[in-house]
């Protein structure tokens, strides 16, 4: 049995893509503008073996290329033809039709290179900023005053008790322990330098 799903957005209006679909109104599914696509939700459940869902282009149907193959995998699973009616594409049923393979796979290799891609430049950008001094992660709770209070604490017994310690300065037992280390650290450099 063919279905139809629209997504209607303010560039592309509801009339045209009926016509173009050309499916009856009780199998036609209509979103709005809507994050989470109720409509598309109830057609998914909807439709099983030898089913045809009809769209009017790719980027009615999903939103992203992620979204897109998610969806695609999906219908191929439950034995759905996926025809998108302006690419003039069909997604067959079978998983073993090399078309419907080749497409899907395209597109998860287009989603792992844009991933790789994002996560280079985020890296890039951490160690640009790193390099200029700006200081990563939450903010400090706790104050300078603070912080020289554990410092001095340590300087005069490394080994002193570091929950005593945080119940004294107020600085969390795991901020203690970090000032420590990075103290020991320091002295250590200045003893080989």
């Amino acid at each position: 049995m063919e279905y139809g799903y629209i997504r209607v957005s303010a560039d592309v209006d509801e009339a045209s893509q009926r016509m173009e679909l050309n499916v009856p109104e009780d199998r036609l599914y209509i979103d709005s503008v809507s994050v989470e696509r109720p409509q598309l939700r109830r057609l998914l459940l909807q439709v099983g073996q030898g089913d045809v869902v009809l769209v009017r282009s790719m980027d009615r149907l999903a939103t992203n290329l992620k979204d897109l193959a998610s969806l695609c995998t999906t219908l191929q699973h439950k034995g759905v033809e996926v025809r998108f009616v302006k690419e003039k594409l069909t997604l067959a049923a079978a998983t073993d039709d090399p078309t419907t393979t080749l497409f899907v796979r395209s597109v998860n290799a287009m989603i792992a290179w844009d991933r790789a891609l994002r996560h280079e430049r985020q890296a890039e950008g951490f160690a640009q900023a790193k390099r200029a001094g700006v200081r990563m992660g939450r903010p400090t709770s706790i104050t300078e005053h603070q912080r020289e209070m554990v410092r001095n604490a340590f300087r005069k017994d490394m080994a002193c008790n570091v929950a005593q310690l945080s119940r004294e300065t107020g600085v969390p037992p795991s901020s203690c322990r970090d000032i420590r280390k990075r103290l020991a650290e320091a002295m250590e450099k200045q003893t080989k330098g």
